[in-house]
């Protein structure tokens, strides 16, 4: 089944791109940097990752490129989101400059341009946003809420949960008796598939076909179908090819002093 598709959205400027960012996550994000792989003007994989102090960058750079590399990207946009900066503040003082720095450098290193870097103090409807390149390159954030990819969204039947922590506590169980059940048909499915390439088609067909049901609102979460995507989803091979069941958004960026971190 081939990703669901409205049509071409597209993004005009970085407004739309940060107000587009829970969307492509599920979850709207706090405090965290956002790394998104461009592919040309296609938009492609999304990463988030908890703000860490810029001495960390290096690690968490490290930790990323693994996934993002496997999709041969053009160029990285980074997002950020939180904390604050006073009305007349200059360039310098846009919040975590020394950590985007430091992961820009990291990615150069790989060969991933860092083509945006852009701060916001949250995904919200105007809500501050600036550039770190260059002070001009600011404004407010579009409504995530109206915005043509939050549409799309809805009409494939996904969910955007206005925190990660929202959306953890939604998939925790209560029921003991019910996660012993599932731990035991885990460990059954993972007993019984050896980690071949016929397997991994297999799984990936079977996934495919819950993922046409999912998407038709037929889909039954029983015990034993719960087991057999999550243990599918453990293999890296299986996961990786579910990543490009997504909208296809592209990108376009008008504002030309947005286009490029420097080297710093």
């Amino acid at each position: 089944m081939s990703a669901p598709t409205a049509g071409t959205i597209r993004l005009s400027d970085p407004s739309e791109l940060i107000a587009a960012v829970p969307h492509l996550l599920g979850f709207h994000p706090h405090n965290s940097v956002v790394v998104l792989a461009l592919h040309g003007r296609s938009l492609g994989l999304t990463l988030r990752a908890d703000v860490v102090p810029p001495d960390q960058a290096p690690q968490l750079a490290e930790q990323l490129l693994r996934p993002i590399t496997r999709s041969r990207p053009s160029g990285i946009a980074l997002v950020v989101i939180g904390g604050n900066v006073s009305a007349n503040s200059g360039d310098d003082d846009v919040p975590h400059r020394g950590l985007v720095a430091a992961l820009a450098r990291a990615l150069d290193r790989a060969g991933l341009p860092v083509m945006l870097a852009a701060w916001t103090t949250e995904v919200k409807r105007g809500a501050p946003w600036r550039c770190y390149d260059d002070s001009l390159c600011a404004g407010t954030v579009a409504d995530p809420a109206s915005s043509p990819l939050a549409a799309a969204t809805v009409a494939a039947g996904a969910v955007t949960f206005s925190s990660r922590q929202e959306m953890v506590d939604l998939l925790a169980t209560h029921d003991p008796e019910a996660l012993r059940r599932r731990v035991a048909l885990l460990d059954a499915a993972d007993a019984e598939h050896p980690m071949s390439a016929r397997t991994v088609k297999q799984r990936l067909a079977r996934l495919r076909q819950l993922h046409e049901a999912a998407a038709a609102g037929e889909l039954v979460l029983s015990d034993s179908v719960i087991a057999e995507v999550a243990s599918a989803l453990c293999d890296h091979r299986v996961r990786d090819a579910c990543l490009p069941w997504r909208l296809v958004v592209y990108l376009e960026v008008h504002a030309p002093s947005c286009d490029l971190l420097p080297d710093q």
